[in-house]
């Protein structure tokens, strides 16, 4: 069940993941839907990679092999309007990996979910670890059984995570978060849903050239959404 609560705070549900799905096949929404934000989606991505370059796999002294420039690319309902929106990890420079990651949303107004903090935690930076001796963090999304996305964050994911929806803004201005009540109260159950699961380090040419593939889909979802 969800539901829209207008507030001030970002919605962080703390559960724990110890049965968790681990299915790699996030929901994709069918078309973009309208021409003007498929042709914003372009224009966003395509800022991104003159900053960050095309996502490549190249390798580091310490983690081996990373995924580094504009790494993944996905097209994605995070807000429950039937109106989808691009979520985008991509390199700064200041790390040998993947390190920042942005949604964008063409008919939300500004784009607010990481550019904000909950306590220390700065969520445009990409610092989630599949487990406490991970040696980079990683990235996991989750998809409900209706489609609707969430970004799964915490320093350790094998054992609790936040599920963090994105923020759409009202004309009025009012926040609006999308809250998936089933979350509440249910550690240790399998949830009903997909997860996509990038580790940013230590993975093989195959693993990148998956992700990569995924990256591709999305881009085209955007292209076709042109005409």
């Amino acid at each position: 069940m969800k539901k829209l609560i207008a507030v001030i705070m970002l919605v962080l549900m703390v559960v724990s993941l110890a049965a968790c799905s681990a299915d790699n096949s996030p929901n994709t929404p069918s078309a973009i839907g309208n021409k003007d934000r498929a042709e914003k989606f372009e224009e966003d991505v395509n800022k991104v990679e003159e900053k960050s370059g095309k996502g490549i796999l190249a390798n580091d002294a310490t983690l081996g092999n990373v995924l580094t420039g504009t790494a993944v690319v996905r097209v994605l309902e995070f807000s429950g309007d039937d109106k989808p929106e691009m979520y985008v990890a991509y390199s700064d420079g200041t790390k040998p990996y993947a390190n920042k990651q942005q949604i964008y949303g063409f008919d939300n107004g500004p784009y607010e979910f990481f550019s904000e903090r909950k306590g220390n935690l700065e969520l445009s930076e990409i610092t989630s670890k599949s487990s406490a001796d991970a040696k980079a963090p990683c990235i996991w999304i989750y998809t409900d059984e209706s489609g609707i996305s969430y970004l799964v964050i915490g320093e350790d994911l094998s054992k609790e995570a936040h599920y963090y929806s994105y923020v759409t803004v009202n004309p009025d201005g009012t926040k609006v978060y999308n809250i998936v009540e089933k979350f509440t109260g249910l550690n240790g159950k399998v949830y009903e849903g997909t997860y996509e699961k990038i580790e940013l380090a230590g993975i093989t040419q195959d693993e990148a050239n998956a992700i990569f593939a995924k990256n591709e889909e999305a881009l085209k979802l955007i292209e076709a959404g042109k005409n």
